[in-house]
């Protein structure tokens, strides 16, 4: 009997997920990406200007832990160690196709697509499957000490009052007024650059294993209807 010693191989390849699949005009939406090589060097992100030109955004390269912008950088575009594109504010521009280029050790590539949908019938606080739970997802999952974070917040009802955000079990961050649409900081978290979107998402800018753990989301509708929702971050050390 032979024997064969190795590694299986897979037919995986990288996929990439929109998140949310249609995404209301001024909204977020992440471009997760399912099944990376382990062997990945970096990679290019590019959107289609029309079926026969593409243009880069920018180019993540894994071991000098650089980002390189392309020229259909706008200033609203986030790329992450993981391969995640995060699109800031999207507009009418935006809808298309973006594809990812991953670069691998053997000098070959590998690439996948997907395609953005704006829906401008949806408001920013508006899910169209109401009845979806709320969920806060940290995008990278896994962010590296020097690199910024998403807590992205889905299925955020309708009719806000006001949200609050926490670090631990009673340090506020940051409070959202929905009446005056307004924002009331924590000096010591305005100062590190961290922002808020009307979507109740948070941006953490330059993480370190100090900010690791348990963060939560209070919101009160119109209605006096006070809800919350918990999130886990989990910060690599360098």
């Amino acid at each position: 009997i032979l024997w064969s010693c190795g590694r299986l191989t897979t037919s995986s390849r990288p996929t990439i997920e929109s998140v949310p699949a249609s995404v209301p005009d001024g909204g977020n939406v992440v471009l997760l990406v399912h099944n990376p090589p382990e062997n990945m060097l970096g990679f290019i992100w590019y959107k289609w200007m029309n079926s026969f030109t593409r243009v880069e955004i920018g180019r993540y390269m894994l071991d000098k832990k650089s980002t390189q912008l392309g020229p259909a950088y706008s200033g609203r575009e986030t790329l992450y160690s993981d391969g995640t594109l995060l699109l800031h504010g999207v507009t009418q521009k935006d809808p298309g196709s973006y594809t990812i280029e991953i670069m691998r050790t053997l000098l070959d590539s590998e690439e996948a697509i997907v395609k953005v949908q704006v829906d401008t019938s949806l408001p920013v606080f508006c899910n169209p499957l109401t009845s979806s739970p709320l969920m806060i997802q940290p995008v990278p999952r896994y962010p590296a000490e020097g690199e910024s974070v998403l807590l992205q917040v889905h299925n955020l009802p309708e009719h806000l009052h006001s949200f609050y955000w926490y670090v631990g079990l009673n340090a506020r961050i940051v409070q959202y007024f929905g009446d005056t649409n307004s924002f009331s900081w924590l000096p010591a978290y305005k100062r590190r650059g961290w922002m808020v979107y009307n979507n109740g998402s948070l941006m953490l800018q330059g993480v370190t294993e100090k900010d690791a753990g348990k963060y939560r989301l209070v919101f009160s509708t119109k209605g006096s209807e006070i809800e919350r929702a918990d999130v886990e971050l989990h910060v690599k050390s360098k």
